[in-house]
């Protein structure tokens, strides 16, 4: 068994980097469970992810995954578990042979084979080659991994779109904090929300990442909340990994809505956090314009593989992007709909997008059941 979370009340963010790292290095056993009982260098491992589909992953390699790297995954896929579903219908193959040469990438029908060294794909590339794997076959789909994050109370949800650095982690953290006194706040992605349009012109969050990626400077700043979820009437079974210069964490399941829902969109807003605040809604034609590359995901497009020229290529067929201009402007442009730009401080950007409730209400924050 994996060692839980201990409480990290008073804990100082070099505490919290030590115990990432004392996790990261005393976790393999219920990796072992979550990959099967393959031997070191046969791995062939399946998860769930998105909305009723699996990835699999088979490597002739010297590889050996550890609780980083799961928790690496699951903070880029969608859906992420570590166990399939029997209903799972398999969404993409990636296959890695071993090789002593320059790394060849080639791609068929709902499959990928690598052929590199094993340093080329891991620890590093791994996450980023899975994901890019995935992110083809949603769009094929027409499931959009939007570059977003998506939270929500009883009013309903937002989608939090903007680039990298634009401030969405942070917002999330804030909502987190916020579910303490007011628990129908709900996270439904941290960073990567999974979406798609329904007939009748909604727009569906299906799917989003739970594991929460923060910068190890920024620690101190949110150690109380991440104690507070930890502490919980022994609720947590999240636990702190280090990748890089970043720590990652879930937190208990309470703080997060029905995974097994699909949940109403109810305004996207793009967000900035900076020291002047600003608001205006967009023009339909103004927010598809800067919300279409997010909706595609585009700055994770190609992805390279280790240090060699191979290229994973994201292109994807031109009716998608075809499909995706028509459904979100139908979307953008509906009677009522306003979609904001934000910028400022983080009181006031949260502020903005989550105005404080009264405690009196109390639905929960639930969808349409899948099927």
């Amino acid at each position: 068994m994996m060692n839980s979370l201990p409480d990290l009340s008073g804990s100082s963010s070099e505490g919290l980097r030590k115990r990432a790292l004392q996790n990261t290095d005393h976790c393999q056993s219920a990796v072992d469970t979550a990959i099967g009982s393959t031997p070191r260098g046969k791995v062939s491992v399946s998860w769930h992810i998105g909305q009723q589909h699996r990835l699999d992953f088979a490597s002739t390699g010297n590889i050996s995954l550890t609780q980083r790297d799961i928790q690496h995954l699951s903070a880029h896929l969608p859906g992420f578990k570590p166990q399939p579903c029997n209903s799972d219908q398999t969404l993409v193959t990636v296959e890695h042979v071993q090789t002593t040469g320059h790394a060849v990438v080639e791609r068929r029908n709902q499959s990928v084979q690598v052929m590199a060294p094993d340093n080329d794909i891991m620890p590093d590339t791994f996450p980023h080659l899975l994901y890019g794997a995935c992110r083809v076959e949603w769009l094929r789909r027409k499931l959009f991994p939007v570059h977003a994050a998506c939270i929500g109370d009883a009013r309903g949800c937002y989608l939090l779109a903007g680039p990298s650095g634009s401030g969405k982690t942070t917002l999330v953290l804030e909502h987190a904090r916020q579910h303490r006194t007011l628990p129908e706040r709900k996270i439904i992605s941290a960073d990567k929300t999974l979406v798609r349009f329904t007939d009748d012109g909604q727009l569906k969050a299906i799917a989003g990442t739970k594991t929460i990626s923060v910068r190890n400077h920024d620690m101190p700043q949110w150690e109380p909340v991440v104690s507070a979820g930890v502490a919980e009437a022994g609720k947590s079974e999240q636990f702190l990994t280090s990748v890089g210069d970043r720590t990652h964490f879930q937190l208990p399941s309470d703080y997060y809505g029905d995974p097994e829902s699909e949940v109403p969109i109810r305004d996207i807003v793009l967000v900035k956090l900076n020291d002047n605040f600003m608001e205006k809604t967009l023009t339909a034609e103004s927010a598809r314009h800067q919300l279409f590359t997010l909706f595609l995901d585009k700055q994770r497009e190609d992805v390279l593989i280790g240090d060699h020229n191979a290229v994973l290529d994201g292109t994807v067929p031109h009716e998608v992007k075809d499909y995706l201009a028509e459904k979100l402007g139908d979307y953008l442009r509906e009677n009522g709909r306003q979609t904001r730009q934000i910028s400022g401080s983080l009181q006031d950007v949260y502020q903005s997008i989550m105005p404080t409730l009264s405690m009196d209400v109390q639905p929960a924050l639930t969808g349409k059941k899948k099927r």
